[in-house]
């Protein structure tokens, strides 16, 4: 039995809709298209916005590089407009010398797919900038067309590349700071070495000074005066010879001049009474007396004022280095040049003798008080130049700066007003007699009332006052106006010479009597030019002292009526 090929079934049609539903639907339709093309204008404009305000350069490109789009960013690192760059290769905007580079890194962002590349290299900028180094990102990317554009930004090294420059810079200052910080520790290491080895030598020769004054002492000083303590017992025994009296006194006059010299050596107060050119003088009379070498002086000081320290380190290094020559230049004499200009003072020590090697100055060598006094200066702030070569003599210079201070060679300080004592002032007050006004000025109590108990024997003379130190004695001489004053050399406060020369100054009437424990011809040159009228040795004859003060005082009632010049 045959079947019957059945016919499929149609679904039943739907009933067409309404009018009216149709045109609602046309109308969702719009509206919905409308806001999606809203929400794509939206996003189209958020992303131009980021586009141009990135703070990153961003560039559009086809695939031969050819710029489509170009960001604010960009464009203002490369100096120009973007209307003017769209549609040129960007390759116009690459280094010259790195335009290779970047064909190769083109090629090399279109064959990695979608994956990024990266690549530095320098863009030209505007003429003020110049090339600028950046770091160019680059992703290659598909538009819903189907067409491929590549997507670079570009972001500026400039303040990366300035950064690493200031390390390497400041890498580069470090070390060259490390080799500084290593040489100055190797310097300090050196010089704390040489001011060690300084150091002993200055222990070993204030030893050797120590051991000299000793002996000094022990074989001459203290010799002499036992001598004459045992003369003196047997003066008082009554078992001397006529000649006891005369055998004291000798032996009494050779422990002074022992005692002078031994002063002198040490530091003659000439430097400090009449300054370095005295003191100068008087080493060149002593190095020709004691080491028969003759040296010849130049001193231009004029008139700068130099402080005792100064004078006394001039000096010291002057008889240093003249005694090197004595014990090593094989010379009979020498030359010596001392001149002070801009406080800064210029000692230069000269000899034709056979020299020696300037590196020895650096070693432990015999020239070690050489080392010493190189090291000393230094440290002073000055120089010490050696120019000398074996069989050539010799030349040292030294550069010394000067300690600021005052016209007088002592340092600025505030100087008390004194007072006369009230006896001074009350004798003053009360007029005087006809009889020779004496004033005794010496800073030894012992030595003025020696001098007052000498000449009290005396009764033609009066003794008006005593003072202790120069001051005293310019405003005891003001106040008391005697006829004769005996002045002291070495004083404190105020010297003898400055003393004289500012009673000299004020009173010419008054008579100045120079008396010191030094015999120096410079000690006596600079009295006599500072006003003093006579110059004596302490422990000289007494007689010819009693003599002086007759004579000047008559000198000095002759200058003028007394009367005139005294209170009644």
């Amino acid at each position: 039995m045959s079947r019957r090929a059945e016919k499929p079934r149609r679904p039943p049609r739907r009933p067409a809709p309404p009018e009216q539903d149709v045109a609602a639907l046309r109308h969702s339709t719009r509206e919905h298209g409308a806001r999606l093309l809203d929400a794509l204008e939206s996003s189209r404009a958020s992303y131009l916005t980021v586009f141009d305000l990135s703070p990153i350069g961003y560039a559009v490109m086809d695939e031969n590089g050819r710029l489509e789009s170009i960001n604010l960013m960009l464009a203002g690192m490369l100096g120009q407009l973007r209307a003017y760059m769209v549609g040129l290769p960007f390759l116009l905007s690459v280094a010259n010398e790195h335009r290779a580079r970047f064909l190769q890194y083109l090629q090399e962002c279109r064959e990695a797919g979608s994956e990024g590349k990266w690549c530095e290299l320098h863009l030209l900028g505007s003429a003020a900038v110049g090339t600028i180094p950046v770091r160019l990102i680059t992703r290659r990317i598909k538009t819903p067309g189907g067409n491929t554009r590549l997507l670079m930004a570009a972001v500026d090294q400039s303040k990366h590349e300035r950064a690493i420059a200031e390390l390497e810079e400041n890498g580069r200052r470090l070390h060259l700071l490390t080799k500084e910080l290593e040489a100055r520790s190797h310097e300090a290491e050196e010089a704390s070495a040489r001011l060690r080895g300084m150091a002993r030598e200055v222990n070993r020769a204030e030893q050797r000074e120590r051991q000299r004054i000793a002996r000094l002492l022990h074989d001459d000083l203290q010799q002499l005066l036992v001598s004459a303590k045992m003369r003196m017992r047997l003066l008082q025994t009554g078992s001397g010879n006529g000649r006891g009296l005369d055998e004291v006194t000798d032996l009494i006059d050779a422990a002074i001049n022992s005692s002078r010299l031994l002063t002198s050596q040490i530091s003659p107060p000439l430097l400090e009474d009449a300054g370095l050119e005295a003191g100068l003088r008087w080493l060149v009379r002593f190095m020709q007396d004691h080491h028969k070498l003759a040296v010849d002086l130049e001193v231009n000081l004029g008139s700068e004022p130099m402080d005792l320290s100064d004078r006394d380190f001039l000096f010291q290094a002057a008889r240093e280095l003249l005694l090197n020559i004595v014990k090593h230049a094989n010379v009979r004499s020498a030359r010596v040049r001392a001149s002070a200009r801009h406080r800064r003072a210029v000692l230069e020590v000269i000899d034709q003798g056979i020299g020696f090697d300037p590196d020895v100055v650096k070693g432990d060598g015999q020239e070690m008080g050489l080392r010493t006094l190189w090291e000393r200066v230094r440290l002073l702030g000055g120089t010490l130049v050696v120019d000398t070569h074996p069989g050539e003599g010799s030349r040292i210079r030294l550069n010394l700066p000067l300690d600021e201070a005052d016209a007088s060679g002592e340092k600025k300080k505030k100087k008390k007003k004194k007072e006369l004592p009230t006896p001074v002032r009350q004798l003053a007050a009360a007029g005087a007699s006809e009889r020779v006004r004496v004033l005794i000025a010496d800073d030894h109590r012992v030595v003025r009332e020696g001098l007052q108990s000498l000449l009290n024997r005396e009764d033609w003379l009066e003794i008006v006052g005593q003072a202790a130190d120069g001051r005293q004695a310019v405003l005891m001489t003001r106040e008391l106006d005697p006829d004769v004053v005996i002045m002291d050399i070495s004083m404190p406060e105020l010297n003898g010479i400055e003393a004289t020369r500012i009673i000299t100054g004020e009173n010419p009437h008054a008579k100045i009597i120079a008396l010191s424990m030094h015999q120096q011809e410079e000690m006596a040159s600079a009295m006599l030019a500072a006003g003093a009228k006579r110059y004596f040795t302490k422990g000289g004859p007494t007689e010819d002292l009693v003599q002086a003060v007759r004579e000047l005082g008559a000198a000095a009632a002759a200058d003028g009526n007394r009367t005139a010049r005294r209170p009644a």
